[in-house]
């Protein structure tokens, strides 16, 4: 089966669930002999190559250097790049094109590989939802909100007009989409993230070095601020608590300033950006994964962190599925939360067991799974 990636919404310094859902997938569809074409940036081609893709998989168009100059200005050029690219360069025919997200730089190749060939199949990939007209529920401000629903309305026009498939990541945007987007049910598939449990279990148990830790974006919807403001009341009742952030983006000097103008700073670390087993060791030296975010509709960094036995505490988001390892919040109780962090911290019984059940769900969620999930029910690819 000949199948086409494009991925070049990818940003510098910046690896989001999205990515790694493509990158893991295409991975083992090129394990399990399929044709698989990724179409990406610069940055993309070194996530790629680093998550084990060959570079004969990737084909490259350059707009990485467009990131220096803002979000916005990046997203518009590097969606020109990609019509352009999409309207002159030789067309090939595949049997599946898949947009790896649901914005301009990605849906705009994978349209025009559609009409080209109608006998492809369509699959975009949309595991964010803004629920307002004109994106006003978007937390990253009206603007980006704006382009954030322009993007959405465009992509459900395209799925809709031609039989194309979306994949989601929770079964309550599932739900969304066939309720309020006339869209069919078997158009649809919820999808989470996955993890390597391979992988994880293959990097050695780690002393306990921090009490908690967080992975992800620093960008306003992973209320990182909302994270340290918790941490800065966990550390009044437990002094010497440690709290590591691995991650970065926009927002990252002025969570360090909250840090700073809080006396913090012996308590929250800031790591950079990590992965493979340097991340995983951290993952594996850390009592609990604590994130406050209320907008995930999916959260990988999560999961990786069950993968490695480390329970979480998150808020009890209606798109979030976790029946076990991970303590959920009432959204917003800050009291709660944090006597959930100290009684993890503190109780080593509850962690063991908590632990223990985290690496009994992380089975259920491996990329294997998820991979072959999305070839069987939306691809609908026969053996090659």
């Amino acid at each position: 089966m000949k199948i086409l990636i494009y991925a070049n919404i990818v940003h510098t310094n910046t690896l989001a669930g999205g990515d790694r859902i493509f990158i893991e997938c295409a991975k083992r569809w090129i394990k399990e002999s399929h044709e698989v074409t990724i179409v990406t940036n610069e940055v993309g081609k070194e996530y790629c190559t680093k998550g084990g893709i060959s570079p004969q998989n990737i084909t490259i168009w350059n707009a990485s250097w467009a990131d220096a100059y803002g979000v916005y200005f990046a997203l518009i050029f590097k969606a020109l790049v990609a019509l352009v690219n999409s309207l002159f360069y030789k067309k090939v025919e595949y049997d599946v094109v898949f947009a790896s997200s649901f914005f301009f730089p990605d849906l705009f190749p994978a349209f025009i590989a559609k009409c080209s060939f109608p006998k492809t199949k369509l699959i975009i990939a949309s595991y964010l939802f803004v629920y307002k007209k004109w994106g006003t529920d978007y937390n990253g401000g009206k603007a980006k909100g704006f382009l954030f629903y322009l993007n959405q309305v465009f992509s459900l026009y395209i799925v809709k007009k031609y039989d194309g498939k979306i994949l989601t990541a929770s079964s309550f945007d599932k739900k969304y989409l066939i309720e309020t987007q006339n869209m069919d049910e078997p158009s649809v598939l919820s999808i989470r993230g996955g993890v390597d449990n391979t992988f994880f279990s293959s990097v050695q148990k780690q002393s306990l070095k921090y009490d908690a830790v967080f992975v992800g974006r620093f960008h306003p919807q992973k209320c990182i601020s909302e994270l340290i403001s918790i941490w800065g009341e966990v550390v009044k009742i437990q002094p010497t608590a440690k709290l590591a952030l691995i991650g970065n983006g926009f927002l990252e000097e002025a969570l360090k300033e909250q840090v700073k103008a809080h006396t913090l700073e012996k308590n929250i670390i800031f790591l950079g950006q990590q992965d493979g087993v340097p991340k995983a060791m951290i993952l594996k030296s850390s009592k609990v994964f604590a994130t406050a975010s209320r907008y995930d509709s999916g959260n990988i960094a999560l999961d990786e962190a069950l993968a490695c036995g480390v329970p979480g505490i998150a808020y009890d988001l209606p798109y979030l599925h976790y029946p076990q390892g991970v303590i959920k919040i009432p959204i917003g109780d800050r009291s709660v939360f944090i006597r959930s962090i100290l009684s993890i911290i503190k109780n080593e019984e509850l962690r063991v067991r908590l632990s223990n059940s985290a690496l009994e769900f992380a089975k259920t969620i491996d990329w294997n799974i998820t991979s072959k999930a999305i070839c069987q029910t939306q691809m609908k690819m026969s053996p090659p």
